[in-house]
């Protein structure tokens, strides 16, 4: 049984890979260069130009978001021209605007209103990759539902990357504390590069849904949609415990004739005790 587990998990981080590399060619890129663009930083100590240093990180890190929602759209799109010219301008305007944003960092102007400009775009660009390619869709139940899956999928490889580099920073230091072999802080930089970014955002792509998965129209079940209906029920119990039955009616009716007349009978009789002592 682990045996057959064991080749299970091989052969779905196999096909991970190989169905990330299909569909999202431009994204494997830019995360390949990313990790190096990391790994060269961690070996200079972050030495250099800031303003350079920190738009090259900029491009490297949006281009991955930029080049997957677009792949995802382009799966949606059958004219290959149409697709190719709109890849081509979204990162033609990406690297426009990393070259503006450095020539504007060189200024003494204040950057609070770009700061603020680019957080908005790149928090669009990263909500189109849940809703872009499911514009045609009649209800939002598919794009949802692809909301969630990748989100579950993003949090999973993540849990994943972290563990793996946790347990390979131990086994080096396990090597350090008893066969006293020194592994400096750059090199668990490195592996955290390669897990947690590397892996993590491969494996990632390689389990985003695609096809009849991908427009999966069928609502999922929650844990919190009985709560309505449970609300709904106890409301409707008390309804049904205040609403009177007719034999409770009945004795209320006659409890209510009761004092009426007893309250009746006392003013009469106030009344008549009244007259008696008048002279």
């Amino acid at each position: 049984m682990k045996g057959l587990s064991v080749e299970k998990a091989f052969h779905t981080v196999t096909e991970a890979f190989q169905n990330c590399l299909k569909r999202f060619p431009v994204t494997v890129a830019f995360i390949f260069a990313f990790t190096a663009y990391l790994i060269h930083l961690t070996s200079i100590s972050w030495t250099g130009e800031e303003r350079l240093l920190f738009i090259t990180g900029y491009y490297l890190s949006v281009g991955i978001l930029l080049s997957l929602t677009l792949h995802l759209w382009s799966e949606e799109v059958k004219s290959r021209m149409w697709k190719t010219g709109i890849q081509l301008a979204a990162h033609a305007l990406l690297i426009a605007d990393a070259f503006l944003l450095y020539r504007y960092l060189g200024t003494e102007s204040s950057w609070i209103e770009i700061g603020i400009a680019h957080t908005a775009a790149i928090l669009t660009i990263g909500l189109s990759t849940f809703f872009l390619s499911f514009l045609c869709e009649k209800n939002d139940i598919a794009s949802w539902n692809f909301a969630l899956n990748a989100v579950s999928s993003f949090a999973v490889t993540q849990i994943i990357g972290l563990i793996l580099w946790a347990g390979i920073s131990l086994l080096l230091f396990s090597l350090h504390q008893l066969f006293d072999i020194h592994f400096s802080g750059k090199c668990y930089a490195y592996i955290y590069y390669l897990c947690s970014i590397t892996l993590a955002l491969i494996l990632f792509l390689g389990l985003l849904p695609q096809g009849e998965d991908k427009h999966n129209r069928e609502p999922h079940s929650s844990e919190f949609l009985p709560v309505p209906s449970a609300y709904s029920r106890i409301s409707d119990s008390a309804l049904h415990v205040c609403r009177p039955h007719p034999c409770q009616l009945g004795t209320t009716h006659r409890l209510g004739v009761m004092a009426h007349r007893s309250i009746n009978d006392g003013v009469h009789r106030h009344s008549i005790r009244s007259v008696s002592r008048t002279p």
